[in-house]
């Protein structure tokens, strides 16, 4: 599955549960409360936290969608590979990043380990979990900012959301692209109900 196919399915469930799917500025202050709720579940030690992480990136690759952005070749273009693929390894699906220049393929877990990598030998943060999610929020505010401008660097605005949220994934030991793929479906499933305030809650 193309992370572009992802990007898909996570907007058309969004208009099938009544979701907002116009709003950007909305869409930031979501992505802020998951971002909220990804931190709560780490410094409490929930075994929902690759979850909540995941769902971060959900709500980013929807803002990818609404905006006609193919987050994953921003991603690459950031990395300096140059196309975004899926295959199915022996556990079960799982995001997959080919480079067309050399026909590699790598999974999004090596692509986090790479970012891992890369942030050691820039003598980058790789051990302060709260500092990581400080530097995503800053770089949400970026993208925000970006966004608001009308900025061309929104694109690559996003993507550096994404890569924080890989290197976050890699320290603390979460395959973030099975955990996108998991909560997808789980999405997918639940039913909602508009709250007093007019917002979409699942029950």
């Amino acid at each position: 599955m193309l992370m572009k196919e992802i990007q898909k399915e996570i907007l058309e469930n969004k208009k099938r549960h009544g979701f907002n799917t116009t709003n950007i500025e909305r869409e930031f202050c979501y992505l802020y409360g998951e971002l909220r709720e990804a931190y709560e579940a780490y410094y409490k030690g929930l075994d929902t936290y690759g979850e909540e992480i995941a769902d971060v990136t959900i709500f980013l690759l929807g803002i990818a969608e609404i905006e006609g952005i193919d987050l994953g070749s921003e991603i690459l273009k950031r990395l300096t590979l140059s196309a975004v693929d899926a295959l199915q390894p022996k556990g079960g699906i799982t995001m997959v990043l080919h480079d067309t220049q050399t026909g590699e393929y790598k999974q999004m877990i090596d692509i986090q380990k790479e970012i891992h990598e890369n942030e050691i030998r820039q003598g980058f943060n790789v051990t302060n979990v709260e500092q990581k999610f400080c530097n995503i929020y800053g770089e949400v505010g970026e993208a925000y900012e970006a966004y608001y401008k009308q900025l061309p660097t929104f694109a690559e605005e996003l993507a550096d959301i994404a890569i924080y949220l890989m290197g976050l994934a890699e320290i603390q030991g979460i395959d973030l692209g099975a955990e996108i793929i998991r909560k997808v479906e789980i999405n997918k499933s639940r039913e909602y109900k508009r709250n007093e305030l007019g917002y979409m809650v699942h029950l």
